[in-house]
C-alpha cells in the first residue's frame, strides 16, 4: 500500500482548507493528440499482468505522482524487475511535450517548459495490485528528434509497454535522460541531480537552521495546538503575535542554497512567511485600535484571503506557521533522507 505520511500532504488532513500559493505548478502536460492515434492494440499478442510498484516516487525533492491528462491516477509498474513509469508523467519531469507517429511505433519529446511534479492528497483508496500491459516490441522513443536507447535496471535494452492505453517508459531511463541519479528501497524512488560536497554540505546546513526555530516553534505551542490555540487574553495573543514574527522573520532571511533540490520550497516558505507577517501586522493594528478581542483571535486563527473574518484556517497566522514547519520537516527528510 502506498505511504500515507508524506509530510506536506498531512496538512490537508490536519487542516479545513489549502489554498496553494500563487505560481504552484500547475497540470499542463497532456499527449499531444495532433497526430493520429492509430490505436496500441496492433502491437498487443495475449497481454502479461504485471504488479502495480505502489509506492513513492521523489524527483528532485519533490513528491511525484502519476496523473492521466484528465488528472485520473495511474501507477508505476514493476516490469521484468524494472519500475515503469507513464510517458507522460515522465515528459512532465523533462518539461517536454508528447506525440505520438501516424503508424503508433515512435513516441517523441520536444518542446522546453518548466518541469511539473504532480502531488496527489491520499485518499485511503486501495490501488490495483497488479495490471495487463502491452509491449511494444521495437517502438522508439525520440527526445528532440534523437533517438533514445531505453535500459532496465540491469542495464539491458528494455521496450516501451502499455497499460490501460497509457505508454510506460523505465524509469532508469528517465533518469539518464535528466541527467539524475538513481536510488531505491523498499519505500520509495529518489531521482535527483547529483550534489557536489559542497552543495550537500549547504543544503544540510540550511536543513538544520531551518529545523532549530521550527522545533523551538512546536515545543512553545504543541503542534496540535498550533491550529487551535486558546487565545484569551490580550497578554497571550501579543506573546503568540511576537513568536509568530520572530519565527517567519528567521526563516524568510535564512540563506538559501543555490540547489535545484531545494528550489522547489522557497516559493512556498516565502508565501507562508509572509502570509504569517501580514496577519501580524493586522492584529497588532487591531491591537493599537482597541479593537474587540474578538477580532484580534480571528485574524490569529481564521482570517480568509480577503482579510475579513470568516471560518476559514487556510488564511490564518498560526496556520501559516504551521505551514512553515511542515515545509522546514520535509526540507530536511529530502536532504537528510533522499
Amino acid at each position: 500500500m502506498k505511504k500515507f505520511h508524506r509530510i506536506l500532504s498531512a496538512v490537508t488532513a490536519m487542516t479545513l482548507a489549502f489554498t496553494m500559493p500563487a505560481g504552484a505548478v500547475s497540470r499542463n502536460a497532456a499527449l499531444d493528440k495532433s497526430e493520429t492515434d492509430p490505436g496500441i492494440s496492433a502491437f498487443a499478442a495475449n497481454p502479461p499482468t504485471i504488479p502495480v510498484w505502489n509506492h513513492d516516487i521523489y524527483v528532485e525533492g519533490n513528491p511525484a505522482d502519476c496523473l492521466n491528462a484528465s488528472g485520473q491516477p495511474l501507477y508505476p509498474l514493476n516490469y521484468n524487475g524494472s519500475i515503469y513509469v507513464p510517458l507522460l508523467t515522465a515528459a512532465q519531469w523533462m518539461g517536454k511535450n508528447v506525440a505520438q507517429s501516424t503508424d503508433g511505433k515512435t513516441f517523441s519529446l520536444s518542446g522546453s517548459k518548466n518541469p511539473v511534479y504532480q502531488e496527489t492528497v491520499p485518499t485511503g483508496e486501495e490501488s490495483p495490485g497488479a495490471a495487463a500491459i502491452t509491449v511494444l516490441s521495437g517502438a522508439q522513443l525520440r527526445l528532440d528528434g534523437s533517438t533514445i536507447d531505453l535500459t532496465s535496471a540491469t542495464g539491458n535494452n528494455a521496450d516501451i509497454i502499455v497499460c490501460g492505453g497509457e505508454p510506460y517508459l523505465p524509469i532508469r531511463s528517465v533518469a539518464n535522460v535528466l541527467g539524475m541519479g538513481l536510488t531505491y528501497n523498499k519505500e520509495a524512488i529518489y531521482m535527483r541531480t547529483p550534489l557536489t560536497d559542497e552543495q550537500l554540505n549547504a543544503c544540510k546546513a540550511y536543513a538544520d537552521a531551518l529545523s532549530g526555530p521550527s522545533e523551538q516553534f512546536v515545543e512553545l505551542f504543541g503542534y496540535e495546538q498550533i491550529y487551535t490555540k486558546n487565545l484569551s487574553q490580550l497578554s497571550t495573543a501579543m506573546k503568540t503575535i511576537e513568536a509568530s514574527r520572530s519565527y517567519a522573520q528567521t526563516i524568510r532571511n535564512e540563506t538559501r542554497p543555490d540547489c535545484k533540490l531545494l528550489s522547489a520550497y522557497y516559493a512556498d516558505l516565502d508565501y507562508f512567511a509572509n502570509q504569517v507577517l501580514e496577519g501580524c501586522d493586522v492584529a497588532e493594528q487591531l491591537i493599537r485600535e482597541n479593537a474587540p478581542f474578538e477580532q484580534i483571535r480571528y485574524v490569529m486563527l481564521f482570517q480568509n484571503d480577503t482579510g475579513a473574518i470568516s471560518a476559514d484556517t487556510s488564511r490564518s497566522v498560526m496556520t501559516g506557521c504551521a505551514r512553515m514547519i511542515l515545509i522546514s520537516r520535509k526540507i530536511h527528510h529530502v536532504v537528510y533522507e533522499t
